[in-house]
């Protein structure tokens, strides 16, 4: 063998270094994106779980806000704090869905919606809640990082209220089901 066939061979072999170095780097990036949304998908799960355990802490307060019940103002600073966690855990995962971190779902949409249709007092609640915070801030801030997402989901929450009131006129629900669908 002479010395230029040695060096295309040479060549060759680099080249296929250099496309198996490629491929290797490709599955490390899927890989890498794979562990990347199941660790997202363990945020969002602990974050419903710890909105849901909250509730059934309250479950009492809950049941007698949805209801509309009269409540102290401790009570009802409580429950507006709970109605502010249900936005909010809507807000977050409607938000990690718009930039990709975590697969968008319109189930939060529509429990959000159902629940400001069917129970005035979560409402109320939360809006009483927001205005009393500096949530407002930095739900704007979040917005802006999230491309935007708090006026899509606002948008998509009106659109699915009104759609509510076309179907269910009397919007009345067993409080049991507040805070779910």
């Amino acid at each position: 063998m002479n010395s230029s066939r040695i060096r295309e061979w040479l060549e060759i072999a680099g080249l296929m270094g250099v496309v198996a170095s490629l491929v290797f780097v490709g599955l490390e990036v899927r890989q890498s994106r794979q562990i990347a949304y199941m660790d997202q998908l363990a945020v969002a799960r602990q974050l419903v779980g710890d909105y849901r355990q909250k509730l059934i802490e309250n479950s009492d307060l809950w049941y007698r806000g949805c209801s509309g019940e009269e409540l102290s103002d401790s009570e009802r600073f409580v429950f507006g704090q709970l109605a502010l966690e249900l936005r909010d855990t809507v807000v977050t995962l409607y938000g990690r869905g718009n930039i990709g971190i975590y697969g968008s779902s319109s189930r939060w949409i529509d429990n959000l919606a159902a629940n400001l249709h069917r129970y005035p007092a979560v409402r109320d609640a939360t809006i009483a809640a927001d205005e009393a915070s500096f949530v407002s801030a930095e739900s704007a801030n979040f917005s802006e990082f999230a491309g935007g997402a708090l006026v899509g989901l606002s948008e998509a929450i009106s659109q699915t209220v009104a759609e509510l009131q076309k179907l269910e006129p009397d919007a009345s629900a067993p409080a049991n089901f507040c805070g779910n669908r």
